[in-house]
């Protein structure tokens, strides 16, 4: 069974109710815990960060006065970060390969994600989408062997404008995540077909429509900025195909399947069960492992131990490589808490269980390991080390 954190963690990402009487902290005993006192009404003074009685010498402070309401910032489209790109374009277009070196992410606050959200799109990125969009509508629609399935549909000749249409609303959908309009399918099929006249070729001509969508902005943005809600107009919620794609991305790193936009079209994903089964459907793929690993690898600024700054002459047991060994040691423990079965992730702060190599044994002293690849042991019960904040470097 997968475990029931992570689903619940979805469902708060993605919008859901996550309220006081829903989901909260519990004191000991798994009693709620003890009210925090507010203070008089108007007063306009502190507010005790802990209960009365409790801290009676004062050292522990109050909270600075209220001011005003929180207000949450205002939604904004969010861009594809280069993993995310890669990866839907290799779903979208099986056995394409991305051969431009992308634009890197720019992190803010650690996670590549929120700097898609804040940053511009800078004018060689813009370049290098359009490079690619167009070389990737080539590799697809020149294979003889694939193209068929791809587009769904046999062209009557050098222009069908009717089998443009099937292929324009079926990729679209799965490109830009949602249903597109009648105007939107007529304006990018007469595209495919004016081309192909000019080309004489309906494949050739095809290729600048599926450029096109995939140029787009409803393609290159994720477009998740909800709708006002009915029952409270001061808060937004997100639409069927809006918890498709963050649903998607979130798990998968990538862009949604006809699975999931069918649950979104029949408004399935519109209540928690809905939601829940297919957030435990999309962590059982695959792509939930890498998705992990990405998303930990930056929280945890794993990619920094490529670069360790001990001296050797301190830590003889350092190597060129010894550093992606720790950093592929840490995402494997925390592949098994999260996707591994229905763990407690506060075990990722205690455990003792961790994978070595040869090189990752002698830091921890161990014998008997040979050989570069990963394998499951325990740590010595006598040792110092267990949990992520005692792992190497540490």
């Amino acid at each position: 069974m997968r475990p029931k954190l992570l689903v619940v963690t979805s469902l708060c990402l993605l919008g859901a109710s996550c309220t006081q009487g829903k989901i909260q902290d519990r004191g000991p005993g798994g009693t709620n815990p003890p009210p925090v006192s507010t203070g008089a009404a108007g007063t306009g003074g502190g507010v005790p960060v802990v209960p009365p009685g409790n801290d009676p010498n004062g050292v522990l402070g109050t909270m600075p006065p209220k001011t005003a309401a929180f207000t949450p910032a205002a939604s904004t489209l969010r861009r594809l970060t280069t993993v995310q790109y890669r990866n839907s374009i290799r779903d979208l277009l099986p056995g394409v390969t991305v051969k431009v070196d992308l634009e890197p992410d720019t992190a803010l606050d650690g996670l590549a994600s929120i700097g898609a959200a804040r940053i511009a799109l800078s004018p060689t990125a813009t370049e290098q989408f359009e490079t690619v969009a167009l070389d990737v509508a080539h590799q697809a629609l020149s294979n003889t062997g694939t193209r068929g399935a791809l587009v769904g549909c046999t062209p009557a000749g050098t222009s069908d404008d009717a089998c443009a249409r099937t292929f324009v609303t079926k990729f679209g959908r799965r490109a830009w995540r949602r249903d597109l309009s009648d105007e939107e399918i007529t304006r990018w099929a007469a595209i495919a077909t004016s081309a192909s006249g000019m080309v004489k070729d309906f494949w050739g001509g095809l290729e600048y429509a599926l450029a096109g969508i995939l140029q787009s902005p409803h393609f290159i943005y994720r477009e998740e900025l909800g709708a006002a809600d009915p029952a409270e107009p001061t808060r937004r919620v997100f639409g069927g195909y809006e918890l498709a794609s963050r649903l998607s991305y979130l798990v998968l790193n990538t862009t949604p399947d006809d699975t999931l936009l069918d649950a979104a079209k029949s408004g399935k994903l519109a209540t928690a069960a809905g939601l829940g089964g297919e957030a435990q459907r999309l962590l059982g793929a695959q792509g939930a492992h890498e998705a992990m690993g990405s998303f930990f690898a930056e929280l945890y600024q794993l990619d920094d131990l490529e670069h360790l700054p001990q001296l050797p002459a301190a830590f003889p047991q350092l190597t060129a490589t010894l550093g992606d060994s720790m950093r592929a040691e840490t995402l494997k423990v925390l592949d098994d808490i999260t996707l591994g079965g229905d763990n407690d992730f506060r075990s990722f702060f205690d455990t003792t269980t961790t994978y070595v190599n040869a090189e990752l044994a002698k830091v921890y002293g161990i014998s008997g390991v040979t050989g570069t690849a990963l394998v499951k042991t325990t740590l010595p019960a006598s040792g110092q080390r267990a949990g992520f904040l005692a792992r190497p470097p540490s």
